[in-house]
This record gives C-alpha cells, sequence and structure tokens, in this order.
C-alpha cells in the first residue's frame, strides 16, 4: 500500500473535539468544479441520499461561515458547509461514475484515491462532527415534540 496522501485526505480537517470533517469548499475543488454555487446541488442530492439512507443528516452536514482572504489582508464571511466522511462519499460516487472532462485524467486518478479510503454508506457510525451538532440536534428535536 502506498504512504501517498490522496487530495482528498489532504483537505481533511480536524475540530477541537477530535473528529474529523471536510470544507464544502476544498471539496468542490478537489472534485474540478470551478464555481462553488454548482456544487451546492451536488450538497443537497448527498443531503437527500443521506436522509433517506435513515441517516441523521444535522450528523454529517453543518453550515458554517468560515472567512477568506480577500485584497490586502482584509477578510470576508462567506457560507460553507462540514461534511463528515459519510456525507463525503455520494459526491465522490457521483463523480467517479461520471464521464471525465477532457484533460482530467489526473483529476480522475485522485478520485479513484480518494473512494478506496471512504467507508461503505451502510458502515459508517452516526458521528456528529462537532458537540454543537448535538446541542443543535436535541433542540430540534424538542421542538418537533412541541
Amino acid at each position: 500500500m502506498s504512504n501517498e496522501i490522496t487530495p482528498f485526505e489532504a483537505i481533511r480537517r480536524t475540530n477541537p473535539a477530535g473528529n474529523e470533517y471536510w470544507s464544502s469548499r476544498d471539496f468542490a475543488r478537489v472534485l474540478g468544479y470551478v464555481n462553488y454555487r454548482h456544487f451546492l446541488a451536488v450538497i443537497e442530492k448527498a443531503r437527500t441520499a443521506c436522509f433517506n439512507s435513515g441517516q441523521r443528516v444535522e450528523d454529517h452536514f453543518v453550515g458554517i461561515d468560515e472567512m477568506i482572504g480577500i485584497g490586502k489582508g482584509g477578510q470576508r464571511p462567506v457560507q460553507t458547509v462540514m461534511m463528515s466522511r459519510y456525507a463525503c462519499y455520494p459526491p465522490l460516487k457521483a463523480s467517479s461514475n461520471s464521464s471525465p472532462r477532457p484533460g482530467s485524467r489526473s483529476r480522475t486518478r485522485s478520485r479513484k484515491g480518494m473512494r478506496h479510503r471512504l467507508p461503505p454508506p451502510d458502515g459508517c457510525r452516526n458521528i456528529p462532527v462537532s458537540t454543537d451538532v448535538q446541542k443543535w440536534a436535541s433542540l430540534h428535536a424538542s421542538r418537533e415534540q412541541s
């Protein structure tokens, strides 16, 4: 087995609780999306797939405001989604099944490398991205019961 780090693993982040997650903006770039707005539809399809498989969507997708750099050292907030490994599975599967764009041979190879590290959907545990997700989920559940 190669010790080479795949692009998917290279963009992995870890929160203070030690849980791993991926920024949807970084993930979109790795999959070859030039405009993030086109990737938003992919995220919605992944949310639907997560819900249809019986998983709690809020455990795998968390919307946040991330600060990005702009000219002369300034920063501005942009909306992004923190995605669990499970949440990344449907977009990766879809991208590996689609026909590659002209000149994207290296991107196709890297997607294949990413795909091998992903667990199958039904073999995943429900691991929240952060403790904030648990707080939000309990609040949401109490509102539904009311």
